[in-house]
């Protein structure tokens, strides 16, 4: 947690007091306690403002080692509770040198395993009978569905390693299906909507987020972002425009102004999709300019001046995308094709070749409610 004084628009004395945490960027609102406590005067200079800033360091380093003492008391405290859990450090122990190895996302997930079952009351040997007690924890965390899977093959590894050496048997959980999958589902998409994602490093871009980061990355860098977020690009389709002429050819691409219901449209040749094996006819996704915002991006891209961002997830921008998108009143399964989503089997049987947009009018908020 790091606070700022930043300038907010051109101008003398124009200035905010920022909060920077976890990737993200707050304003610090004149009048909150949390202002208060700096001694800023918000109608002052930007310059008088920095002078008197200074002089807080010593209150900000304080809260700086509260902070990490809280984070470390927290960190003891769930080792602890981790000894008292159905893991006998000697079996975790040959567990981590024996399989952990062997299993993709080794400690990080393992870490995550080992907290969630210092919370289950229970033996492995009882876990496929308590699997909805293991799920509500997953929904609890607004974990996504395929996420939950691969933890899965944590708990059921250690499930029979534990049970092995106790002499019992251990049934496997198995990937929630059903109302449990929907339950997990809906509260994962709800946290993306709401922000209440607790991964920072997958939460979705907002358009806030966005303009933050136009003060912290370079010209080039926010702009491979700026075309990542509105129009919902993968990392390898935007080196795709930066690499490759635009063309008609399998796997270039090209931009279209000859459809009457769009400005623009971005067609983009999917490598990905040909490499699992579909003809090259079905490969291309297309991206109508449908949003003021996307126009700036036929400059950018026949500009060529903008690179892939370096150090941030950019999932986060495609999550945005999909939000953004859906916020605006177009129809899920539009965004998911200009995401380039559609399965080989939907796309083989419903949309044949790509070489058209897919697009219907956006709906207001009240004919959604109504169903009108």
């Amino acid at each position: 947690m790091q606070y700022a004084i930043v300038r907010r628009k051109k101008g003398k004395g124009y200035w905010a007091l920022v909060c920077r945490e976890g990737g993200r960027e707050r304003t610090v609102q004149p009048g909150t306690a949390e202002y208060a406590q700096f001694g800023l005067d918000p109608k002052a200079p930007i310059e008088q403002a920095r002078e008197q800033f200074k002089l807080t360091k010593p209150l900000r380093q304080a809260m700086w080692t509260a902070k990490v003492r809280a984070r470390n008391d927290a960190e003891k405290a769930r080792a602890q509770a981790l000894e008292t859990a159905y893991l006998p450090r000697p079996l975790v122990e040959a567990f981590e040198r024996d399989i952990v190895p062997g299993l993709s996302g080794r400690a990080e997930r393992w870490l995550i395993v080992k907290r969630l079952i210092a919370e289950i009351p229970h033996p492995p040997q009882d876990w496929f009978e308590r699997e909805a007690l293991i799920f509500g924890l997953f929904e609890k965390r607004r974990w996504n569905i395929a996420y939950v899977s691969r933890l899965l093959t944590f708990f059921n590894k250690w499930g029979a390693y534990y049970c092995r050496r106790m002499g019992t048997s251990y049934l496997p959980l198995e990937r929630p299906q059903g109302l449990w999958k929907q339950r997990i589902m809906r509260a994962y998409n709800e946290g993306l909507r709401t922000g209440a994602v607790p991964n920072k490093e997958t939460a979705p871009l907002r358009i806030e987020d966005l303009a933050a980061l136009s003060r912290q990355l370079d010209e080039a860098a926010y702009a491979g972002l700026y075309l990542m977020f509105w129009l919902g690009l993968r990392q390898r389709e935007l080196r795709q425009l930066l690499e490759r002429t635009q063309g008609e050819e399998p796997g270039g691409w090209w931009i279209e102004k000859t459809d009457e219901r769009f400005p623009a449209v971005l067609h983009v040749y999917q490598d990905k999709l040909k490499e699992k094996g579909i003809k090259d006819a079905l490969c291309w996704k297309c991206i109508p300019f449908t949003e003021p915002e996307q126009l700036r991006c036929v400059g950018i891209i026949e500009g060529r001046k903008f690179k892939v961002p370096p150090g941030l997830n950019t999932r986060r921008a495609r999550l945005g995308f999909s939000i953004l998108m859906e916020e605006r009143g177009y129809l899920p399964t539009d965004v998911q094709d200009w995401l380039g989503h559609i399965g080989r089997s939907t796309r083989d049987k419903y949309y044949k070749e790509r070489r058209r947009a897919v697009w219907h009018p956006p709906v207001t908020s009240r004919q959604r409610v109504s169903g009108e």
